[in-house]
């Protein structure tokens, strides 16, 4: 595999650390010195599902949507070669749903902000040497170059375009690993189809269901394909207003998730 990446294309972490008040962490994650650090999910003990068994040992890995970072930095505990975390831009706010009303997009940008900050506060206590860039899934930017293995961890349903992420992602390695929360069992589930949420929440468009993933990926010469499911606890849950503000109720809630491996032969 070639390798060659621009570094211009990562951020350079900063030289002070971020307080651990100004941040927040999308997933719980254990860090030296400050402890247990809880997030929307805590993945601890659902990492080989959520990864599907697969081993990263020596490859360079592409984290699509890493937020604070606990995929990416998993990832590198396993013994990845190089991991890249990648993510939203200081000017974007995910692909939202009009009509959002400003406050709320001012809220969600404040929120990104806290959890880029999470990110690199980790990547420090855990003296880690994973990379991150900035943009968005449906334009990676060539720089970043080609991976072994691509991560695409619970993003599709934020996405405007789902399929144009991993059609990006497709033209950046030949192993991709999807993990979705199935939030609507039973529907949908036989056909390749995306199901559009009803919901008020700007920022969640559709449930992908995995054979739309799976009928895609095989036509693009992805036919070593393998399917799991598992399930991943949610420490809050999200409550929306009509304006798609959010609020968040902590609770402790087992949600079903599969895991689509799909491979292309060399």
């Amino acid at each position: 595999m070639t390798n060659a990446h621009n570094a211009s294309a990562f951020q350079v972490p900063p030289a002070v650390l971020p307080e651990l008040a100004d941040c927040s962490f999308y997933h719980s994650l254990e860090l030296p010195g400050i402890g247990l650090q809880l997030g929307a999910w805590d993945l601890r003990d659902g990492y080989d599902a959520y990864f599907g068994g697969h081993d990263f040992t020596g490859e360079r890995v592409l984290d699509l949507g890493t937020a604070s970072g606990a995929l990416a930095f998993e990832i590198e505990r396993r013994g990845a070669r190089e991991v890249v975390g990648f993510d939203l831009d200081d000017e974007r706010v995910y692909d939202c749903r009009l009509p959002t009303d400003a406050a709320s997009l001012a809220e969600f940008r404040l929120w990104v902000a806290r959890v880029k900050r999470a990110f690199w506060l980790a990547r420090g206590l855990l003296d880690s040497q994973v990379k991150i860039a900035y943009g968005h899934v449906g334009q990676l930017p060539d720089e970043i170059g080609r991976f072994d293995t691509i991560m695409v961890g619970n993003i599709l349903q934020h996405l405007q375009d789902p399929v144009g992420a991993v059609l990006q992602a497709v033209g950046r390695t030949d192993h991709l690993i999807i993990t979705e929360a199935d939030w609507l069992p039973g529907i949908g589930d036989d056909l390749p189809c995306m199901v559009m949420y009803d919901l008020p929440h700007p920022f969640s468009w559709y449930q992908v269901k995995p054979k739309l993933l799976q009928t895609l990926l095989l036509r693009w010469g992805f036919t070593d394909q393998t399917l799991t499911w598992h399930t991943q606890v949610m420490l809050r849950t999200p409550s929306f207003d009509e304006q798609g503000r959010v609020s968040w109720v902590e609770s402790r809630v087992p949600t079903r998730h599969y895991t689509l491996r799909a491979r292309r032969p060399a």
